[in-house]
Parts: structure tokens; C-alpha cells; sequence
């Protein structure tokens, strides 16, 4: 899969992360968003646009940060690029948050954790391109789980588009 990523992951990078998950702080918001606008804009380059699907969230985590962050950033993007968006994926159990988490353990955390709602299916027509949308890619883990439970359902993840790219995982 080809993952378009804006920024290297760094100690600032970071701090922008956190700031807008974490504390909800808009001016954060808005680098994210305009890091994921570039990684659109190189993606477009090589490939026709589709719809805007966000890597799901934790239940736990939304409800801590009061909001979906990675939803609410794709739907903005979506919005000023005249795309769509859609929130297909949802965690069908249990996942631990995968910030300390080795590239080997992300990958059998989220395996088979992620499906498509049920509830928006019917607004999808045959053949549906999607791209993928995350803030940070580390060990890619959390895309491709996303890209397998898409294909089961027959749609295909044209790419992924990301804020920030972090050095591998060991």
C-alpha cells in the first residue's frame, strides 16, 4: 500500500500530536490538518481521489478526549477538498493503545480488531475506492488491519495519507 506521509515524527511533531488529541487545542488541529492536506496533494499525483476514511479511534479514547479527533480532522479535510469522508471502521473488540508497544505486538494487537459498520453500508456502491487516513504511521500496522477488514468487504484502499511519518520500530 502506498502511504503518503507530510512531516517526520520528531519531539515537536509529537507535542502537536498530543496537543490536539490530547488537549483539544485547535491550532494544533489545524497543522495536523494541513500536514494531511499535503500528503492529499502528493497522493493526487498518482492516484484519483476517493473517498476519506479515518483510522478508527478507541471508544475509551474519544470519550476521554471528549471528541473523535481523527474523524472530525478527516471530515474538515474532506469538506475544504470537496471529497467525501465516511467513518467506516469500527474496533470489534479490544485494542491496548499502541504508543508503547513494540512493531511486533502492534501488529497482533490490532490483527482482526477492525470492520466495516454495518450501519454504513448501504451508502457504498460497488467498487468504492477509498483512502486511508491516520495521523502517524509507525509500523503500519493500524492501515493495513484497516486495509484487510476494507477488502472483506470489497472495497479498495487506493492509498493512505498520513501527518506524520516515525522512524521504524524495532
Amino acid at each position: 500500500m502506498h502511504v503518503y506521509s507530510a512531516v517526520l515524527y520528531s519531539p515537536v511533531a509529537k507535542r502537536i500530536i498530543l496537543s490536539a488529541k490530547e488537549n483539544g487545542i485547535k491550532a494544533a488541529d489545524e497543522l495536523i490538518i494541513e500536514a494531511l492536506r499535503h500528503s492529499l496533494h502528493l497522493l493526487s499525483r498518482d492516484f484519483e481521489l476517493g473517498i476519506l476514511v479515518p483510522a478508527p479511534s478507541r471508544k475509551s479514547s474519544n470519550r476521554k478526549r471528549g471528541r473523535d479527533f481523527l474523524s472530525e480532522i478527516t471530515h474538515s479535510i474532506a469538506q475544504s477538498e470537496s471529497l467525501e469522508s465516511m467513518d467506516l471502521l469500527i474496533h470489534t473488540r479490544r485494542v491496548r493503545d499502541q504508543s508503547g508497544l513494540s512493531a511486533h505486538d502492534r501488529s497482533e494487537n490490532i490483527y482482526q480488531a477492525l470492520a466495516i459498520n454495518r450501519n454504513k453500508l448501504p451508502g457504498l456502491g460497488v467498487d468504492t475506492d477509498v483512502i486511508l487516513v491516520d495521523d502517524l504511521l509507525t509500523t503500519g500496522a493500524t492501515l493495513l488491519e484497516a486495509r484487510r477488514a476494507l477488502k472483506v468487504r470489497g472495497i479498495r484502499v487506493i492509498a493512505a495519507i498520513t501527518a506524520c511519518l516515525s522512524p521504524p520500530l524495532r
